[in-house]
């Protein structure tokens, strides 16, 4: 089962204006827009693994407890740069949600490593996912800059990602609430 651990972006404003600009960029034929039900920031990716790692990977994360904090979206980002962009991305402002999100991701990256669970261990950069370059894709990606939006991260969860010729479905196998 492949499976990654992440915080959904939920309704409300911060959605509203992520969403206007999933619209602007589906002009782009450069580029695969994230479906606006797959809108998520990843904490940790863990992969292709047996039911007994889910197992292991579900009971880690169900001990982790934090608190609830408000978070507020900052500007367009890319990877690995604006020039050779592969995905383009909004990030999280770090002194508003940022800090606590990159507290949330090493705490789960710690329970993973404590229960043996393998995971990508890439530095954890907060950032939400708007769409990635199709293959061969050339040309200049013209995005607006300023993304704003507060939101609330109340929950975190496991999720099991099915690929398909439609691009991914992702359920919840577990969510965890924050305090």
């Amino acid at each position: 089962m492949r499976v990654f651990v992440a915080v959904d972006l939920p309704d409300g404003e911060a959605k509203a204006k992520v969403l206007a600009l999933l619209s602007e960029l589906h002009a782009n034929r450069n580029l695969k827009v994230v479906a606006p039900e797959n809108l998520h920031f990843t904490l940790a990716f863990i992969g292709e693994v047996s039911n007994d790692m889910v197992k292991r990977a579900s009971e880690a994360i169900s001990r982790i407890s934090y608190q609830t904090f408000n978070a507020s979206l900052s500007g367009i980002g890319y990877f690995p740069s604006r020039e050779r962009a592969r995905v383009v991305w909004v990030g999280i402002k770090e002194e508003q949600g940022g800090r606590q999100l990159e507290e949330l991701a090493e705490l789960v990256r710690g329970a993973l490593s404590s229960a043996e669970v393998p995971f990508d261990e890439k530095p954890f950069v907060p950032h939400l996912t708007l769409a990635r370059t199709r293959e061969g894709a050339v040309g200049h990606i013209d995005v607006k800059e300023e993304v704003s939006g507060q939101f609330q991260v109340a929950a975190f969860s496991l999720k099991r990602s099915v690929l398909t010729g439609h691009g991914p479905i992702y359920s919840d196998l577990v969510q965890v609430k924050l305090l």
